[in-house]
């Protein structure tokens, strides 16, 4: 895989000197990793394995709308804690409120970074840039197109695999967006096994 950008390195590092510093001092820099991700009233499909002899589940679809449902959060590279918004969309006036979500979650912190992508200019909209500088918060640029730097797009990955794929609430959008909310939840405390998994757990 191959980013475009001519500063893929230095924006690399540049991230990468923010996990460190997080580690150096941490509860005075906080660094975070942001992303969004959507998913769907239907289900994703994926291979499920019965015992021999058994028919293979299906997938069900229920008539209509598929329904999506979109989330923002940040992945705490110390500790895994997750913070997030569920929303039918994520605009740049949820991402200025998201701001003051993360001051609120880290009030202590003399520094906060925050590592996203350049998702269509909405990451570095003024209106965002704003927010961020007046609340103490730096927004870290990655390259563009390297999702494979942003380990909260790993998380991403393990909310499908562990919620979405094959669910059977695709008549029951409340109960799907429950279960959603319930997986994010449990990780409002960090988790040590979310960050090896997304493999931000130092050498």
């Amino acid at each position: 895989m191959h980013s475009p950008d001519p500063d893929y390195a230095g924006k690399r590092d540049q991230a990468e000197v923010c996990v460190k510093a997080a580690r150096a001092c941490p509860g005075e820099i906080v660094t975070l990793y942001l992303d969004e991700f959507s998913y769907y009233r239907w289900p994703t499909v994926a291979p499920v394995y019965h015992e021999a002899g058994r028919s293979q589940p299906r997938a069900e679809l229920t008539p209509g709308y598929n329904t999506r449902g979109r989330i923002v959060a940040t992945l705490d590279v110390l500790d895994g804690k997750v913070l997030y918004r569920q929303r039918s969309h994520i605009t740049v006036r949820q991402l200025v409120g998201f701001m003051g979500d993360v001051r609120g979650a880290y009030p202590q912190a003399r520094e906060i970074n925050v590592i996203q992508d350049n998702w269509h200019n909405v990451h570095f909209h003024p209106d965002q840039v704003a927010a961020a500088e007046n609340l103490g918060i730096t927004l870290v640029p990655l390259p563009v197109y390297a999702p494979w730097l942003n380990p909260t797009d790993k998380l991403g990955r393990k909310l499908k695999q562990e919620v979405l794929h094959m669910h059977r609430q695709s008549d029951d959008w409340p109960c799907l967006k429950e279960r959603v909310r319930d997986f994010l939840d449990q990780l409002a405390d960090g988790s040590v096994d979310l960050l090896r998994y997304v493999g931000l757990l130092p050498d």
